[in-house]
């Protein structure tokens, strides 16, 4: 797998520091990481950037993500203290 070069396509979707948005774990990011993974990238998942339908399939699937090791958890002080260290 490649990582994700500059850009980085996945800050859309999971950067709660712009705006507090959160998405469904269960229903698009977890195939959209399986994607990004079949493709050759190493999806980025901020865990605490994440909502879930439901409190118990989220966790599931977090779970599965974190097993099946294609991408890499992180939460939101640890990925941005990584971003501006690289400014």
């Amino acid at each position: 797998m490649r990582p994700v070069s500059s850009g980085r396509p996945w800050l859309h979707s999971t950067d709660a520091r712009r705006g507090g948005d959160k998405w469904s774990i269960e229903i698009g990011i977890e195939p959209t990481v399986r994607h990004g993974a079949d493709l050759g990238y190493i999806p980025v998942v901020v865990t605490d950037a994440c909502g879930a339908g439901n409190e118990d399939a989220g966790r599931r699937t977090l779970e599965v993500i974190e097993f099946v090791g294609d991408a890499v958890l992180t939460d939101t002080d640890t990925i941005c203290k990584i971003w501006h260290a690289s400014v």
